[in-house]
């Protein structure tokens, strides 16, 4: 069997992921996915060369920052392990070949290993430990380290470190082992925040318990009180899992009628297919003669809006080598007192952490 360490998380959890059932699985790609990749070419980029990459990334400074000044600053020296940068990682247990591809470690001499990982997505609380685990499993048996020290540094320049010794690891990998082969004996769905990242979500008896959980649980005659604290929370987890799943399920048909192209599918009477709007798109430099001819500054201003992220590029693009950030900084503060920058509260957001006894 082949486990890579970024599964960890949900296998520590929930080892149904690993059934090699008939199931299709979920691709996932997103934004913060995206992110972390340009985040890691950049940083390779700087640990390879030593200078800072062009039009870096906004989080590139803030974990260079971590990486050189930070309590969490690691204890070689930074450009001389540039070749560690996203190598695969593995070992061979009891018949699993682990696998990994951490972002950045080690050796600190006479005193182990560091290794590092940065998240970019937005889930701050997300646990990752499983995964660091991995890790440092595979790293403690490849250098016979003794010790390891683990760290995550997250998008909102927090972070969270473990120190582990090799006897810790091996420990804890036998017992994951155990775990897996006790659910192939007695399979049990564990369902929970780790099901958002599992790629058979589709063919879980889990979550589909949880989706006839939901609708019974919210059609007309149910017998819920939203006052009563436990029906709300209950209510909000499982109609999240029903909302999630439909869309999911929609966002599959729609790569399935892509694949058919344009003449879609017909069933039932009824014929679906993919189609294409037109979204007109103002280009300001080529339009902007004509707008200011025909509008005045008063009536031209509320049609237009400013980017943060654009604006942000724009300033570093003009600002000297090592001064972007505090180049922002500066232009914010001066359009803060002149009230050109305002702080609005945005959408309102629900929130659910479980609290530890």
């Amino acid at each position: 069997m082949k486990l890579r360490c970024s599964q960890l998380p949900i296998v520590a959890k929930c080892p149904g992921m690993l059934d090699t059932g008939s199931y299709v699985a979920v691709s996932e790609e997103n934004e913060a996915a995206n992110e972390g990749t340009r985040l890691h070419a950049e940083i390779a980029h700087w640990l390879r060369t030593g200078e800072e990459p062009e039009n870096p990334d906004s989080t590139f400074a803030m974990f260079r920052r971590v990486l050189e000044e930070s309590d969490y600053a690691p204890r070689f020296k930074l450009h001389d392990v540039s070749q560690s940068v996203e190598d695969m990682i593995s070992c061979e247990t009891n018949g699993i070949l682990l696998t990994g591809h951490p972002d950045l470690y080690g050796l600190a001499p006479d005193l182990g290993i560091d290794l590092y990982d940065w998240k970019t997505g937005w889930n701050t609380d997300a646990d990752h430990e499983a995964q660091m685990r991995g890790y440092a499993h595979i790293l403690c048996e490849e250098y016979e380290a003794l010790g390891i020290c683990a760290t995550i540094i997250r998008r909102d320049c927090t972070a969270q470190q473990w120190n582990w010794t090799q006897d810790e690891l091996r420990d804890w990998w036998d017992n994951l082992i155990a775990n897996i082969e006790a659910w192939n004996t007695n399979p049990v769905f564990n369902t929970g925040e780790h099901c958002r990242y599992c790629p058979r979500r589709f063919d879980c008896p889990g979550q589909r318990q949880k989706l006839i959980q939901a609708y019974y649980a919210i059609q007309p005659n149910a017998d819920f009180d939203l006052s009563v604290p436990s029906d709300l929370v209950r209510l909000w987890e499982l109609t999240g899992a029903a909302e999630k799943a439909a869309k999911d399920i929609r966002d599959q048909i729609r790569q399935e009628l892509g694949r058919r192209g344009p003449d879609g599918i017909t069933a039932d009477g009824k014929t679906m297919f993919l189609s294409t709007t037109k979204k007109k798109v103002v280009d300001v430099v080529e339009a902007w003669p004509v707008l200011t001819r025909e509008l005045t500054q008063e009536q031209l201003v509320p049609c237009l809006t400013v980017g943060l992220t654009r604006l942000e590029e724009a300033i570093k693009a003009t600002a000297p080598r090592g001064q972007k950030d505090a180049r922002v900084k500066e232009i914010y503060k001066e359009l803060e007192a002149v009230r050109g920058l305002t702080y609005e509260p945005g959408a309102f957001r629900v929130n659910v952490k479980t609290v530890k006894e």
